[in-house]
């Protein structure tokens, strides 16, 4: 039996159906949540089991980690995923599906992936959240407080203050929080999205775990785009409200691009800050007026596929690796995919034969070059390449890879 300590994610059934189809009626799937946690936003899968914490189900689950075959766990932005593998006994065998972004919670990475312009937007973004909370602690504790401030105790005053200053922005930009770090050394197997997101692990943290193949999957399957093709010249800049795809670094740049009639395609409905949006959709309006298409409500994945479909570009102005379904998906249906060249998915997807284009390098100055399909031997080599990636079989034969390694080590421990 396996368990699955998951996640309220868009990819979470996908992943059930997966496992279910490869390995029916041998795992577990655990969501823990707080009392005030009464729902769920993403998940709709019946065989999720949730979990109060600290209930006795949960003091449960932690004593009996070491009997299952193995643990998967979805994410370790996930308080409760890092307080379970910290508090496991030693012989547990826990499996990480890594999606990268938890590298995101050092100040160096962070701040690195944010390109010069959204970088002063973002410390201006961290100086008014600060300024709010400032506003807001002053509103609440005005009475507690004013007697200090009355008999000149300062220092006393300037505490919170200090402490409220330290918690902006924390989950993006502090140090490598211990327990993280700890969770991380604690991996037996770490499954990224890409090998080179292992690789960038293995140089920031100490870790000893294996590599596997395997990653999320959606219920929407490749195979359902077969007969798609881009039927339109507008553009898709990013798939999210977040720094790291640099939007207004990228906008501005693309404003140079001379004739392009088509839309600016801007998913936005899901990110790191309210505020963010806001100078995105600010500065998209600006530069492009009605041109300029923000999405800021989720839509269904076959709508949103669909949108894709009249993208005859992409543009992920990231150089971490972010967005692979959007990537892959825009180039199964034969857009021009522009990422930036230090991204690691750039040279994974160069190392594996794909057609994409670099944003520094491969930009041309009029956007006929840009909205012009690729000729037909390019598409089919990127359709070759991302089947091979993520089709349906692609995924289910990675899940019975993966179930087989971990299958074959717990028996090897049990003799």
């Amino acid at each position: 039996m396996f368990l699955h300590l998951v996640d309220d994610d868009k990819f979470t059934d996908g992943s059930i159906a997966l496992f279910e189809a490869c390995d029916p009626g041998n795992h577990r799937y655990v969501a823990v949540q707080t009392e005030s946690e009464t729902s769920f936003v993403y998940i709709r899968s019946t065989l999720v089991t949730v979990v109060q914490k600290d209930s006795a189900a949960y003091k449960q689950i932690v004593a009996e980690l070491s009997e299952y075959t193995a643990v998967f766990v979805y994410s370790l932005y996930n308080r409760y995923h890092l307080d379970i593998v910290n508090k496991a006994p030693a012989n547990a065998v826990f499996v990480w599906f890594f999606g990268g972004g938890e590298l995101l919670t050092t100040k160096k990475y962070w701040t690195s992936v944010m390109l010069p312009r959204t970088r002063l937007l973002y410390y201006k973004h961290r100086q008014l959240d600060f300024q709010d909370r400032a506003a807001t602690w002053i509103k609440t504790n005005v009475n507690k407080y004013g007697k200090l401030l009355r008999q000149g105790q300062f220092s006393a005053l300037a505490q919170p203050f200090r402490k409220q200053w330290a918690s902006v922005g924390e989950s993006a930009g502090s140090p490598l929080d211990t327990r993280l770090e700890k969770a991380i050394a604690r991996m037996d197997y770490i499954a990224p999205v890409i090998p080179e997101d292992f690789d960038r692990l293995k140089s920031m943290v100490s870790c000893n775990a294996k590599l596997l193949s395997w990653n999320y999957a959606t219920e929407f399957w490749l195979e359902n785009m077969k007969d798609w093709r881009i039927t339109g010249n507008n553009w898709l800049v990013g798939n999210a409200a977040r720094y790291a795809l640099n939007h207004i670094e990228m906008l501005r740049m693309l404003r140079k691009v001379k004739g392009h009639h088509g839309k600016l395609i801007t998913p936005l409905s899901y990110g790191d800050s309210t505020r963010y949006t806001r100078d995105v959709l600010r500065t998209g309006y600006k530069l492009y007026g009605e041109q300029f298409c923000p999405i800021v409500e989720f839509m269904p994945i076959e709508k949103y596929h669909a949108m894709i479909g009249t993208c005859s570009a992409a543009f992920l102005n990231t150089p971490r690796q972010h967005a692979m379904g959007n990537i892959l998906g825009s180039m199964y249906l034969g857009a021009r995919v522009f990422l930036r060249s230090e991204n690691p998915a750039y040279h994974f997807l160069k190392r594996s034969g794909a057609v994409v284009f670099s944003i520094q390098t491969d930009i041309p100055q009029y956007a006929e070059a840009i909205d012009k399909p690729l000729d037909e031997e390019c598409i089919q080599k990127n359709r070759e390449v991302v089947m091979k990636i993520a089709s349906k079989q692609a995924f289910l034969d990675k899940t019975i890879a993966t179930l087989d390694v971990l299958k074959k080590e717990r028996r090897s421990k049990l003799k």
